[in-house]
């Protein structure tokens, strides 16, 4: 025979829990891992010449590798780190909901300001974007995270 109703135990426990935990379920630290997490990769993966999907950035043109050969630089690899101002303005701000990774508004010694660099160079060399494995991860920070704060609220802190 088929049961009228079901009864579930604990469900005002788990919502007093959510309640009590508010505006810290998430928070400005963890915002702050996410943003520093997404720089690192963004970083690392550029350093190797790989855009967001894994593959090898497109080649220098020829010009360009001239260009660069001319002033010491490697031409066999590219990795958009000539003179390392554009990735060394990439910063990020927190609020406790959100993070935004961005490019400050300064320049180079050329005068280019490092965001419409990084917004040409991303055109062609998608590099500036959360690959599909640095999404699951932020998204497990996340998880992992309430999963800590909901456990808090358990042990009586």
């Amino acid at each position: 025979m088929a049961q009228r109703y079901i009864e579930v135990k604990g469900i005002n426990e788990l919502i007093n829990r959510l309640d009590s935990a508010g505006d810290h379920l998430f928070g400005e630290q963890l915002m702050g891992v996410i943003g520093e997490y997404i720089m690192f990769n963004i970083k690392k993966r550029t350093a190797k010449g790989e855009s967001v999907t894994g593959k090898l950035f497109k080649p220098y043109s020829k010009r360009y590798a001239l260009f660069r050969k001319e002033e010491g630089h490697t031409t066999d690899k590219v990795n958009l780190f000539f003179s390392g101002a554009m990735m060394g303005s990439m910063t990020f701000d927190q609020t406790p909901n959100e993070v935004k990774v961005y490019f400050m508004n300064t320049t180079d010694k050329s005068g280019v300001p490092n965001p419409a660099k990084a917004f040409y160079l991303n055109k062609d060399r998608k590099f500036f974007a959360i690959s599909t494995k640095e999404r699951r991860a932020i998204i497990k920070m996340v998880t992992d995270h309430i999963r800590d704060q909901l456990a808090e609220g358990n042990d009586g802190s």
